[in-house]
C-alpha cells in the first residue's frame, strides 16, 4: 500500500551537457554579492579537513605507540605524555 502524497516522476532523470560551465555561472552570480563569503567558507573547509587529519593521525601514532609498548612489555600508562 503507497504512502500518501503525489509519487515522484518516472523514467531517467535529465542530463546536463555541460557541469563545468554551469557551475562556473552559478558561482560566477552567487560571487556577485557574496564572494568575500565564498572565500571565507572555502577556508573554513580547508581548515576543518586539515584539522579532522591531524586528530586521526594523533590517533594513530597513539595507538601504534600503546601496541609497540605492549609488544615489549613495557607499561603502556608509563611511555605516554602525561599533560
Amino acid at each position: 500500500m503507497p504512502g500518501p502524497g503525489p509519487r515522484g516522476p518516472r523514467g531517467p532523470k535529465p542530463r546536463v551537457e555541460n557541469p563545468g560551465k554551469l557551475m562556473g555561472r552559478l558561482l560566477k552570480y552567487v560571487g556577485k554579492n557574496y564572494g568575500i563569503h565564498l572565500v571565507i567558507v572555502a577556508v573554513c573547509i580547508f581548515v576543518s579537513v586539515i584539522a579532522n587529519v591531524q586528530g586521526t593521525m594523533f590517533m594513530k601514532n597513539l595507538i601504534d605507540l600503546c601496541f609497540a609498548c605492549n609488544k615489549s612489555g613495557v607499561d603502556s600508562v608509563e611511555v605516554l605524555p602525561h599533560f
